[in-house]
């Protein structure tokens, strides 16, 4: 019987295994591809609440000024979306050269902020493309937490045996990993969010933290190890392999009017992806393969990723990221801005954003357990970028935009009830 190595590498999340030798890894699934096949829930028009995304911009300008018009719990408010916790759609209003985003006004939900789709409506308008030839030019928006390949081979060098060999691990795998930012800006919200959740994928997915939901889904870690022990008890040696895991975009499909000036959006499915990568003397590469194992997880949490949203606040943040950027991408992408006359370089150009520092390094995590002497470290990053694929037309003649616009109180409201 050979004995499977004592010197494993894992990467990220908990233990990608290469199962070539295995009959279930025999099974190698495309990397990019639509992650399990979960139907992501679909959402009716429906609006609660609108707001004016000129007069959102316009009001804080004046919040800003020294007149203070507003009080300080009103600016508050309207730097907050007005209170909407959920954006679903837009419509847009060309008496008023504006367009009206709406969506729901949940108890308990953490708030929505106008930075945030700021960015995402500057990103759709390429704003953040940068130059050719520059680092970073024409990328999609996201965030990565990079490891440096050294400390992959810095692992791989330390003897099992050695009885340091737990101190030694957790040493090599604090090593600082970088963290990247494209196609946006560095030091705000939505980049801060994202490696947050980033971040806290890894841990949940290494075993290291649990997610507060029912009945909670096995971690990576958990589900390698059950794996390697069948694999032992085959006599089967699985060499080491490094996996990324990163969220992305699923099915994003949305309906529009025939004129596209009005449309929201019908599904709003946040995946989680993985790929492994192999190691080479230039550094870390993706293979463009995964194996059933790492994707048992991630389809785990796919499926479970609503209960996710409703466990902690910095999941339901992400998920509202990714709404914003999706219906940024739809607004730009329909032409709406030129068809109002929105005044584009008065206000989403003028805005200014406000700085969040952002980490240049994280700390990478390790986890060791004496079944042939594992270790898990951490890497992989969030995707924003959204193409046909993901973000589906459907046009319908049904929407809510009349009932929104003939509930605006005065040209100039800000915000107010659809009911």
């Amino acid at each position: 019987m050979t004995e499977i190595s004592r010197r494993r590498l894992l990467g990220t999340g908990g233990a990608a295994l290469a199962t070539a030798a295995l009959p279930w890894g025999s099974r190698i699934v495309r990397a990019g591809e639509p992650v399990c096949g979960f139907e992501p829930s679909r959402f009716d028009a429906d609006p609660q609440v609108a707001v004016s995304l000129g007069q959102l911009i316009a009001s804080l300008h004046e919040c800003k000024s020294t007149s203070k018009t507003f009080s300080r719990a009103r600016c508050s408010r309207i730097r907050r979306f007005g209170g909407m916790t959920r954006l679903d759609g837009f419509v847009a209003d060309p008496a008023t050269k504006d367009v009206v985003l709406w969506g729901q006004k949940e108890p308990d939900a953490p708030p929505l902020f106008l930075d945030d789709f700021v960015i995402a409506m500057r990103a759709a308008m390429g704003r953040y493309i940068g130059k050719p030839g520059e680092p970073g030019y024409n990328l999609a928006p996201g965030i990565s937490i990079d490891p440096d390949p050294e400390v992959y081979r810095r692992l791989r060098a330390i003897d099992a045996d050695d009885p340091d060999f737990d101190r030694r691990v957790e040493e090599v795998c604090a090593s600082p990993q970088k963290v990247r930012v494209d196609g946006m800006p560095r030091h705000t919200r939505v980049a801060y969010v994202l490696v947050d959740a980033d971040y806290r994928m890894k841990q949940v997915g290494q075993g290291t933290m649990k997610l507060p939901i029912d009945s909670p889904f096995p971690s990576h870690t958990e589900v390698s190890r059950t794996y390697s022990k069948i694999a032992r008890k085959r006599g089967e040696t699985l060499g080491p392999t490094n996996t990324r895991f990163w969220f992305a975009p699923g099915r994003f499909d949305y309906q529009v009017t025939p004129a596209a000036d009005a449309g929201f959006l019908e599904t709003a499915q946040v995946v989680l992806q993985d790929e492994d990568e192999k190691l080479t003397h230039d550094g870390l590469a993706a293979s463009g393969a995964v194996n059933p194992m790492t994707r048992a997880f991630t389809c785990a949490w796919t499926e479970r990723m609503e209960d996710t949203y409703r466990a902690e606040p910095i999941w339901r943040d992400m998920h509202n990221i990714f709404r914003h950027f999706a219906l940024a991408r739809i607004i730009v992408r329909h032409g709406v801005l030129e068809a109002v006359r929105f005044p584009v370089r008065e206000h989403l150009d003028a805005y200014v954003v406000q700085p969040v520092k952002l980490w240049d390094t994280l700390p990478g995590k390790s986890l060791v357990y004496r079944d042939g002497g594992y270790t898990s470290w951490v890497c992989g990053g969030v995707s924003l970028g959204f193409d046909e694929a993901n973000s589906r037309r459907r046009t319908s003649g049904a929407s809510a935009a009349s009932r929104i616009l003939a509930r605006r109180p005065q040209r100039d409201a800000v915000v107010w009830d659809v009911g």
